[in-house]
């Protein structure tokens, strides 16, 4: 997947139920070779906290660079590492949010 700003992908239930998804980082972990993904659910409604739910994946991309195939995150040590990227994320976020308070 090309880094690219609003992308979004469509997901497709084991019912057949199409749901859009913006893609909101990808990510390689040099170690594996891995790429991976987080999305969440375009118009999802924050919770109570102003959260919405973000949903990992890893993916690999077709010939063109314009889409390819996510499959579930399979080990212990990939969701360790998606973890981590996903606390650098919010590390990051809170220290702009905290630079804008100032």
């Amino acid at each position: 997947m090309a880094e690219q700003e609003n992308r979004n992908i469509t997901l497709v239930d084991e019912n057949g139920n199409e749901t859009l998804f913006e893609v909101l980082d990808t990510f390689t972990n040099d170690e594996n070779g891995k790429s991976y993904v987080f999305i969440s659910e375009v118009g999802a409604e924050e919770d109570e906290n102003g959260y919405v739910e973000i949903h990992a994946y890893s993916y690999v991309e077709d010939e063109t660079g314009e889409g390819g195939d996510i499959f579930p995150i399979e080990t212990e040590e990939e969701w360790a590492f998606v973890e981590s990227k996903m606390e650098e994320i919010e590390d990051q976020i809170n220290a702009l949010e905290d630079e804008d308070e100032e």
